[in-house]
């Protein structure tokens, strides 16, 4: 038999207090903060550890535009040769138009288009 669904009446299992704060609602169960419509406090411990962001850029520029070579994807690389984004297209219309798919050269634009991102920004 499945247990009975809380209510104001009856908790749920395993909660032992229930409160408000400037976040939302938040909830102990089994000794271990939860908010809603907020960031846990387990969460907000974890994050504590990554505030300081590297130096180094995560994708240096520039980024390029290639055909994958199986004629159905273009993909965006850093300079490292990291493989940032893959936009794919169909150049068969009756399989485009069902599947609502790129056209090869759609899909060229919007690769070349990010590409452009490092050098629009200014971060270059």
């Amino acid at each position: 038999m499945l247990p009975a669904a809380p209510t104001k009446d009856r908790p749920q299992p395993g909660l032992e207090s229930v409160g408000t704060s400037r976040k939302g609602v938040f909830r102990t169960v089994d000794g271990i903060a939860d908010t809603f419509g907020g960031i846990s406090t387990r969460r907000r411990s974890f994050l504590g550890h990554y505030k300081a962001m590297p130096t180094d850029r995560r994708f240096p520029p520039p980024w390029t535009v290639e055909d994958t070579g199986t004629g159905s994807a273009f993909v965006v690389k850093d300079s490292s040769g990291q493989k940032l984004l893959y936009v794919y297209y169909e150049e068969e219309p009756g399989r485009r138009t069902v599947a609502k798919l790129l056209t090869k050269d759609e899909a060229r634009r919007i690769a070349a288009n990010v590409a452009k991102l490092p050098e629009l920004l200014g971060r270059t």
